[in-house]
């Protein structure tokens, strides 16, 4: 099994399995310089840039996927002693992500362009920049 972070993943297109269960594909390029394809039920993907997993490739394909979960030391910067604190900054977050999305989509369609294609696209942007944030165990 490989392991390493999610360097960038994009959506590329849906399919139509004969199960009839529609799958939404992704290309997804590790930091490794592996490359596969991932397939979601959503059109979010469950994955997103700077995850760490664990990961098989299996041809084109990046299966039986597993984020890596880190806890940040006892004594590490990050680790305020309070959860609370990260959880509202994380709660937080999560709602301007949500309002952005919202935003992206509603311009998307005045713009004539397919909103779930600008909504990853955004997703993965607000995601690389949240990364950067200090104090954010989650993202370590």
């Amino acid at each position: 099994m490989a392991q390493s972070k999610i360097k960038s993943i994009e959506f590329s297109n849906e399919w139509n399995p004969p199960s009839g269960s529609k799958k939404f594909v992704f290309n997804v390029e590790m930091y490794n310089g592996d490359k596969g394809k991932f397939y979601s039920e959503t059109q979010t993907p469950t994955i997103s840039v700077e995850t760490e997993i664990s990961y098989v490739v299996a041809g084109n394909t990046l299966k039986d996927i597993r984020v890596v979960v880190q806890t940040p030391a006892a004594n590490s910067s990050t680790n305020t002693g309070s959860g609370i604190k990260n959880a509202e900054q994380i709660a937080s977050y999560a709602c301007q992500h949500a309002k952005d999305i919202v935003v992206a989509k509603i311009i998307a369609k005045e713009k004539g362009v397919d909103p779930e294609k600008e909504i990853v696209k955004l997703s993965t942007a607000i995601y690389k920049h949240m990364v950067e944030l200090p104090g954010l165990p989650l993202w370590d």
